[in-house]
C-alpha cells in the first residue's frame, strides 16, 4: 500500500532485498532539462512498531513505510528538496515532531534565505502557525532533521542534530554535515580519539544532543546550520537518520558509501546491515544522483 501523498497509478512494484520490502517508482519533470536527479528512500521503523522518522523528497512525505521508493526528477524553474527528519524518542509525540518540521520544509518551498538566521526564522514561523492549527497539543515536542535542496543556482543544506549528510564523487566520501553530539564535540576537539568516539557515541551522554528543533520555539541563537554549493554534475549525495551511525561505525560507512552501485542498492546494502544488526533504532535514509 502506498503512503502519504502519492499517486498509485504511478508507480510500478519491484521485488527486492528482504520479505517485506518493495520497491515504488516514479518519474517526475521533462526530459528536456539538461539537469536529473535520480534518487531512491526508504524509512524503515527498524524492530520497532512505531517509525519517529519522517523523509520528504520531491514533495513528497512518508513516515510509515516499509518499503524503498525510487524516482527521477528533471529539474526546471523549481527546486527539488529532500530530508531526513528524526523525532527525539524522550520527547513529547516524537513521529509527530518529526512530520511537522518536514511538514513545514515542504511548505517554505525555494524560500531558504541566504543564512542560518533567516532559514531558522523561516522555519520557525511555519512551524509555529503549523502548531496553531494541531488538534493535540505538541508542546515539547523535539527532532533532528538533515535537508538537501538541488536548485538551478546550487545546492543548499541545512541541518540540525545527529543526522549526517554524505557526498560521493569519484569514489571520495565527505561529510558535509556537523555532528551536533557531544560525543563528536570532544572529538572534533581533539578531547577524545576515533576508537572512543565509536565507545561512547551511543551512551546516553554521548548521544546527547546541542542541537535540536524543539516545538515550543526555537532558541534565540540559530539552532540550523546552512550551507551552499555550486552543483556539480556526477555527484552522489546521501542523507540518513542516526540510525544508519548506530548500526555502522565511520568506516564501514565511508567503505559502503564508496560503492559503484544504483542509488537503491546502496540502500539494499545499508539497510540489510542495520537490519542484521539488530535494527535497534529507526532507519531513514535518501540517496540522490546528481547527472
Amino acid at each position: 500500500m502506498l503512503i502519504g501523498s502519492f499517486d498509485m497509478y504511478r508507480y510500478k512494484v519491484y521485488p527486492l532485498f528482504y520479505e517485506e520490502a518493495n520497491i515504488y517508482m516514479v518519474n517526475r519533470g521533462s526530459e528536456e532539462d539538461s539537469i536529473n536527479i535520480d534518487y531512491s528512500f526508504i524509512t524503515h521503523p527498524g524492530k520497532y512498531s512505531e517509525n519517529q522518522d519522517c523523509v520528504l523528497a520531491c514533495g513528497n512525505l512518508v513516515q510509515k513505510s516499509h518499503e524503498i521508493y525510487h524516482g527521477t526528477h528533471h529539474l526546471g524553474d523549481r527546486s527539488a528538496v529532500f530530508a531526513v527528519a528524526d523525532g527525539v524518542t524522550l520527547s513529547e509525540r516524537p513521529a509527530a515532531a518529526s512530520r511537522n518540521i518536514l511538514s513545514a520544509l515542504k511548505e517554505m518551498g525555494d524560500d531558504w534565505g541566504a543564512s542560518d538566521q533567516e532559514f531558522t526564522y523561516v522555519l520557525h514561523e511555519l512551524c509555529q502557525k503549523r502548531l496553531a492549527k494541531l488538534k493535540h497539543k505538541l508542546d515539547n515536542g523535539a527532532t533532528t532533521f538533515a535537508a538537501l535542496k538541488v536548485g538551478g543556482s546550487g545546492l543548499s543544506f541545512a541541518y540540525c542534530g545527529d543526522s549526517p549528510i554524505h557526498s560521493v564523487k569519484d569514489g571520495s566520501v565527505c561529510r558535509l554535515s556537523n555532528n551536533h553530539t557531544l560525543a563528536m564535540n570532544l572529538l572534533r576537539t581533539g578531547e577524545i580519539d576515533h576508537d572512543e568516539y565509536e565507545q561512547i557515541k551511543e551512551t546516553f551522554l554521548g548521544a546527547s544532543l546541542d542541537g535540536v528543533v524543539v516545538f515550543n520555539g526555537l532558541s534565540d541563537a540559530p539552532l540550523v546550520e546552512l550551507m551552499h554549493q555550486p552543483l556539480s554534475k556526477g555527484t552522489r549525495y546521501v542523507i540518513c537518520s542516526d540510525g544508519v551511525d548506530e548500526h555502522l561505525t565511520q568506516d564501514e560507512i565511508s567503505n559502503t558509501l564508496a560503492l559503484d552501485c544504483s542509488p537503491s542498492q546502496l540502500i539494499r546494502q545499508l539497510m540489510s546491515i542495520c537490519l542484521e544488526r539488530g535494527g535497534n533504532d529507526n532507519i531513514s535514509i535518501i540517496v540522490l544522483d546528481i547527472s
